[in-house]
């Protein structure tokens, strides 16, 4: 068995941009398949560019696409499958990601008071 912590980058840091109306989707595929490594955050931002197409009358006027961003903090052996398993759900919507290597990962959480005491 090879050792998680031997892979110069351990982890990678996938960033999906979607339209607000699949990131449910995305997200609750995401919650069905938890494998207790992939933490992921959402925000709703504004979305400008050339992965980004500008559909609507509004999105035109206003020079941006309202759109989800799913940041993923995953395993790099778990990157590969989860775009191809993403792809299907994905495949009749306009959307984009990039991924960029985690150099370093730390979780912090504050002491309880039972373990203060201790």
């Amino acid at each position: 068995m090879t050792d998680p912590n031997s892979d110069p980058i351990p982890h990678q840091c996938l960033s999906l941009v979607l339209p607000d109306a699949s990131a449910q989707t995305v997200i609750d595929w995401l919650l069905g398949h938890d494998d207790g490594r992939t933490e992921f955050s959402v925000q709703r931002i504004e979305a400008r560019g050339p992965m980004v197409p500008l559909s609507s009358g509004d999105e035109q006027v206003l020079g941006y696409a309202r759109r989800a961003q799913i940041t993923l903090l995953l395993p790099s052996s778990a990157l590969a499958p989860l775009l191809a398993d993403l792809a299907p759900l994905l495949a009749s919507v306009s959307w984009g990601h990039w991924v960029m290597p985690v150099s370093q990962l730390a979780v912090h959480h504050p002491a309880t008071p039972a373990q203060e005491a201790a």
